[in-house]
């Protein structure tokens, strides 16, 4: 049920996600002379991304996928836990879009040139142009219709969705696991 339900919902998702960044993608090819700058923050930020949940009990990654007769494309990680759970800030900057997508919420984080993106959180009280910090929390997974706590995290750089596996620290990395445990 919960492929499904992710198969569902996985290019809804994607295109609402460009229709929302392509303000802010169009503006990024007007500033080309800043990519060097830029890029020197994108290998640093290259497996030191915090997992934006503590626990989950399992993962569905990148790419294509086939479940039995069922392929599809998921174009971030699917984070699924066995009940609620809150969703952290995996790395600081600034938030470029919230928006509310059959009945989930969407958050959008902007750092230089990659937006970091959390779709299934029950509620957000952050507006776009607030600025969050690594390891702060966002809100609180929703239950899905199938009765799953699903996130969906994507990491977009440049214009293009990419595999956020090797972006991300270790479970048990980064000082903001203390304050979450």
């Amino acid at each position: 049920m919960l492929y499904i339900y992710s198969m569902r919902y996985r290019h809804y998702l994607s295109g609402i996600l460009l229709l929302l960044l392509a303000p802010a993608l169009n503006a990024q090819r007007q500033h080309k002379k800043n990519d060097r700058r830029e890029d020197s923050t994108i290998a640093a930020m290259r497996g030191r991304l915090l997992l934006p949940l503590a626990h989950f009990t399992d993962r569905v990654g990148f790419g294509l996928r086939r479940k039995d007769a069922l392929n599809w494309y998921n174009p971030g990680i699917s984070f699924i836990t066995d009940g609620p759970a809150y969703i952290r800030c995996s790395w600081a900057g600034t938030v470029a879009a919230v928006s509310e997508l059959d009945g989930a919420w969407l958050l959008i984080v902007k750092t230089g040139t990659i937006y970091l993106s959390y779709y299934g959180l029950s509620n957000c009280s952050l507006q776009r142009g607030d600025q969050v910090r690594q390891g702060q929390l966002l809100g609180q997974l929703i239950r899905t219709a199938e009765g799953a706590y699903t996130l969906d995290f994507l990491l977009t750089c440049k214009e293009k969705m990419i595999d956020p596996e090797p972006w991300l620290a270790p479970a048990g990395c980064g000082e903001a696991d203390a304050a979450i445990l």
